[in-house]
């Protein structure tokens, strides 16, 4: 089976506007998967959080 093309993470920003805590993160095989993942859990947590912005890093992973 082939590894996940995709990474994510979605964190809340500290005090200086830089990412901090990752309160989520997942490994996807499609940008799609990683995108809609991304989508839900950012909103997700800036709901639960009551925050304005969160950091959403997606990165493709190489052979």
């Amino acid at each position: 089976m082939s590894q996940p093309e995709f990474n994510v993470e979605v964190a809340t920003l500290d005090r200086n506007g830089d990412p901090g805590f990752v309160h989520y993160r997942g490994a996807f095989y499609t940008s799609r998967s990683a995108g809609q993942f991304a989508l839900t859990q950012a909103a997700a947590l800036s709901d639960t959080r009551e925050v304005d912005t969160v950091s959403v890093v997606i990165d493709a992973v190489s052979d």
